[in-house]
């Protein structure tokens, strides 16, 4: 039996200092995610350190005038070829990963 993919959708602009430990979580899951993509509006941070870090981090660069709550998960989710799909913002903890 096939693995049911599941991909996380987050939107991100001005991520703050605990957004990777949001990152972090996602990885402790206990239904390990196929890949999350983040769709970064550009604000002059780079997200690179998260790509190299993990291996499942795709990261979508868009234009502060293309944000658009809908239309850039809309854009993710067409992006994600998974079976589930998950959309968060750059602000959620997930409660079944294991405190640091």
């Amino acid at each position: 039996m096939n693995k049911t993919k599941v991909d996380v959708i987050i939107p991100v602009y001005h991520p703050g200092k605990e957004f990777e430990k949001i990152i972090d979580r996602l990885e402790k899951q206990i239904y390990k995610v196929d890949h999350i993509i983040l769709l970064h509006t550009r604000d002059g941070q780079s997200l690179e350190n998260l790509k190299q870090k993990y291996n499942n981090i795709v990261i979508v660069e868009i234009e502060p005038e293309e944000f658009d709550h809908a239309a850039t998960r809309d854009k993710g989710i067409r992006i994600s070829g998974a079976d589930i799909v998950i959309c968060m913002t750059c602000l959620l903890y997930t409660s079944d990963a294991a405190d640091d």
